[in-house]
């Protein structure tokens, strides 16, 4: 009886090794009520654009419409979105929408900065442009998404879909091709790769050299403050990723979703 015991607990810690620890290493996705086309993080609020082109923020159990619609949006440091409409209009919350000068196909935040992608045609895409508290300077290069980490400066995907960062006044090409790209307040850039895989494209984290591929799917990308993604995929779902799921447990019970689908483990040896 105490060797069919010693089996029993043996058994089980191989099954708890061989099927647990492989989940481990991938990424784990919770997803969020509601569905969206566009997401933007800062001043620890994530904010979304409706499938219907409404504007939403997420208060920890589910997603606060208020007046206004949008294509795209971004927030702010202090947790206020700024949006472009479907007529590339821009505009900017503070209790109430502000309407700023020029047009836009896209927009970020970072650090005390906030930079656009604007309407006119240039080589790489369209122009790129920054805030200056009363108008757009136009800044050279051209791109069709944009990202801005905490230091103000701006990481753009181009037409032909190649990442660079701006350092020092020069565009810098990074290694990789992406459809979308984010940063973190805590500086940790990610980006939608261009390979297909389930929900969209594959999701990608910076290393300071290369792309690091993390399981899951997407088609928009935001980072939290913690250096997190937020996720949309192909389906209007959302996601946000959770790299310590693995010690979300209780009573040796743990809940790990990917890509939709649960795995309860509990361990009794």
């Amino acid at each position: 009886m105490k060797i069919n015991t010693k089996l029993s607990k043996l058994l089980k810690l191989f099954l708890f090794l061989v099927l647990f620890f492989p989940v481990l290493a991938a990424a784990a996705w919770e997803q969020l009520p509601g569905g969206a086309t566009d997401i933007g993080f800062g001043g620890g609020k994530a904010w979304i654009v409706g499938k219907n082109f409404d504007i939403r923020y997420f208060t920890g159990q589910r997603w606060k419409t208020i007046e206004g619609g949008a294509v795209g949006i971004t927030v702010d440091s202090a947790g206020n979105p700024w949006v472009v409409n479907t007529d590339g209009e821009i505009f900017r919350y503070r209790g109430g929408w502000q309407k700023l000068p020029g047009n836009a196909i896209d927009i970020a935040a970072g650090g005390n900065s906030v930079w656009v992608i604007g309407s006119g045609q240039v080589p790489g895409g369209y122009s790129i442009h920054r805030w200056n508290g009363n108008g757009w300077d136009r800044i050279e290069g051209g791109a069709t998404r944009i990202a801005v980490d905490p230091n103000g400066n701006p990481w753009v995907v181009n037409e032909n879909h190649e990442i660079f960062r701006l350092v020092h006044g020069a565009w810098q090409r990074l290694p990789g091709l992406a459809n979308d790209i984010a940063i973190g307040a805590d500086g940790t850039p990610w980006v939608i790769g261009v390979g297909t895989v389930p929900g969209g494209n594959g999701v990608h984290r910076w290393t300071g050299n290369n792309w690091q591929d993390v399981e899951g799917g997407a088609v928009r990308i935001a980072v939290d403050g913690n250096g997190n993604p937020w996720v949309i995929n192909i389906d209007g779902n959302i996601y946000k990723y959770l790299p310590d799921a693995i010690h979300r447990h209780h009573k040796h019970r743990d809940t790990i979703k990917l890509g939709g689908n649960v795995l309860n483990v509990e361990l009794k040896i």
